[in-house]
């Protein structure tokens, strides 16, 4: 074999090890987060197949405005059964808008790849977000809703009301002006309420129709939310100054909706103000009973038992004279023997921790963006199984059927003891 020489040897290695190389088929660097926001930290993460971290070396050269490099990581990662890095970079964005980062060369062994970045699109950090309602006028109108800046005296319109960056809604309510009529109002969420994954969207809260009595600049109707924003903080956000023009009033033909035929089911009863959910002192007011009922029935079971052991010890002396003037009278002893069972099934269940629950949401694990068990709409009595820093693992009864029991995570916050 002649014709193998040293170079020739060299040169086909660098081939082999070069065509190695560049067929990685190494994905593009992904958002591991599932939305991007300013101010936190943002991973971008790559999976480099059958290379260890000690063969990779990256630098992140030149950056958007408002983006920020604050570090990297290699992990060794066992992957299609090959030993593998999976690498990651970190980035702060402070302001929101869409972003394409360059791509930054990577040496893999001995040579160079430069890898991109998956698009991405930063939005406002929701716990910097101040919880706030929103206003639309309709006009029902062929096949869609046309929105009106302004409404003409007796014209009948339909209001939607929306709620944005709240967390959670636990109660709403909203007042009329005088000078109007509400009618046919709805509400189009069940409350309490609450956003698994934040959202720019605003959530759609109650619609109802509407006819202004008066022209000029009317306000539309008082709305008030209790709830919680991103932040974790309980917020209420009252909106009472929002209007809407009226003019002079417009035929009756021109005006859709103003025949008394048209206004619908329902219109007949008209309101001046409408509730949903809990006010803090309903609530207030039901754990106070809650709470009430708790020690009476705590109270009961302590009487309960005590009688039961002093009716056991009493049977059981009188089976003792008996037995000791030689009387046979055989059902003193089970029956003391009964009620002394008794008593230590009715102490059970007087030791049994039980609490008052004023959360809104039950959870599978003891964790808060884990799955929801049960939405809790007003506060229910439950049984403390164990506790740990910040959880407690309770048994509470089916609503359904109150017999049988379920177990859920809550937190330790939210419980009244």
């Amino acid at each position: 074999m002649f014709w193998i020489t040293k170079k020739r040897l060299s040169m086909l290695f660098c081939f082999l090890w070069f065509f190695a190389l560049y067929a990685l088929d190494i994905d593009l660097f992904r958002l591991v987060q599932k939305n991007a926001f300013t101010n936190e930290t943002l991973v971008f993460r790559t999976i480099i197949e059958g290379v260890p971290p000690t063969q990779i070396d990256l630098t992140v050269q030149s950056l958007p405005q408002n983006v920020s490099f604050v570090g990297s990581k290699k992990e060794k990662i066992i992957y299609n059964g090959l030993e593998s890095s999976s690498v990651e970079l970190h980035f702060v964005v402070s302001k929101s808008g869409d972003y394409k980062l360059s791509s930054v060369p990577i040496r893999i062994r001995y040579g160079y790849q430069y890898l991109g970045f998956e698009a991405i699109t930063v939005t406002d950090n929701p716990k910097t977000l101040q919880p706030r309602l929103l206003y639309s006028v309709y006009e029902k109108e062929g096949e869609g809703d046309r929105g009106l800046e302004k409404i003409a005296r007796g014209q009948r319109v339909e209001v939607l009301v929306e709620a944005q960056y709240f967390a959670s809604i636990q109660s709403f309510s909203w007042q009329a002006n005088e000078k109007t009529i509400v009618f046919n109002e709805k509400l189009l969420q069940d409350l309490p309420y609450r956003e698994m994954d934040f959202s720019t969207k605003p959530i759609e809260l109650l619609r109802f129709d509407f006819i202004a009595l008066e022209e000029g600049d009317l306000l539309l109707p008082h709305l008030l939310v209790q709830g919680k924003s991103w932040a974790g903080i309980d917020v209420q956000v009252s909106e009472n100054e929002q209007s809407i023009y009226v003019s002079e009033a417009a035929p009756k033909e021109e005006v859709r909706g103003t025949e008394d035929e048209d206004l619908g089911e329902g219109a007949s009863s008209f309101a001046a103000s409408g509730h949903f959910g809990l006010t803090g002192s309903e609530k207030e007011g039901l754990i106070t009973g809650l709470e009430k009922t708790l020690q009476q029935k705590k109270a009961l079971c302590s009487l309960v038992s005590l009688f039961s052991l002093f009716l056991s010890i009493f049977f059981f002396i009188l089976w003792f004279i008996y037995r000791v003037r030689k009387k046979k009278k055989t059902f003193l002893l089970p029956l003391a023997l009964s009620i002394f069972i008794c008593y230590f099934l009715i102490s059970g269940i007087t030791r049994q921790d039980w609490v008052v629950f004023e959360g809104n949401y039950f959870y599978a694990i003891p964790e808060e963006n884990t799955k929801v068990l049960r939405v809790v709409e007003k506060p229910v009595a439950v049984r403390l199984l164990l506790e740990t820093n910040d959880w407690a693992h309770i048994a509470y009864p089916i609503l359904k059927t109150k017999s049988e029991v379920q177990h859920a995570w809550i937190k330790k916050t939210e419980i009244r003891k």
